[in-house]
């Protein structure tokens, strides 16, 4: 094969690589969200919870705001089916939240790569105005990034597939890059984040 030549297919596998890491370095998963579902008893009465499988996993965040005489707002709320007890992170700018998993199975129901979401602070409609909320979020698999997502602002439960086989130990932080600014403060809140499983 001629220097030309070589020179010609080095050039075409360089910009083909290219084209694939620009792909992967864009990719957006859909987000669905259920009109009829907008709050937990909502969630419980249309049988959504039980898909639901936070048992499997464990939470680590880059930060939890502490309030002394005020309410916790750890990140394992986000794992409790009371949408009044919330994740609020210390600092809002480069916020994650890891979900590391103990398991992938519980019971015959197994974890397929989906998760639900009930964006910002649910205690009421109106506090959930007066918090910021996510508006989109990077995903890393293991530390490597993996795809983002975009939320809507809505009160309904949010439902998205990332396209993941986990295994156990495996970890999926969700870097928050953006948000839908609160009316009163710029603190990001989420009431509710949870693999799911299926049958």
């Amino acid at each position: 094969m001629s220097d030309k030549k070589n020179i010609f297919l080095c050039f075409f596998i360089l910009s083909l690589s290219f084209v694939v890491m620009k792909n992967a370095q864009t990719q957006t998963f859909e987000v669905e969200y259920d009109p009829d579902i907008q709050n937990m008893q909502d969630y419980e009465e249309m049988g959504a919870s039980q898909w639901a499988c936070p048992n499997l996993v464990e939470i680590k965040t880059s930060s939890d705001l502490s309030i002394e005489g005020y309410t916790s707002y750890q990140g394992k709320n986000v794992l409790k089916a009371d949408l009044k007890k919330v994740w609020i992170p210390e600092n809002s700018e480069n916020a994650s939240i890891t979900f590391q998993f103990l398991a992938t199975a519980s019971e015959d129901w197994t974890f397929f790569g989906t998760f639900q979401i009930f964006n910002g602070y649910r205690f009421d409609d109106f506090i959930w105005q007066d918090y910021a909320r996510v508006k989109k979020m990077s995903i890393y698999y293991n530390e490597q990034y993996w795809g983002d997502i975009e939320l809507q602002d809505i009160l309904n439960m949010q439902t998205f597939n990332i396209d993941i086989s986990a295994k156990v130990g495996d970890e999926v932080r969700f870097e928050i890059v953006e948000y839908y600014s609160g009316e009163l403060y710029e603190d990001i809140a989420i009431s509710f984040f949870a693999p799911v499983c299926l049958p």
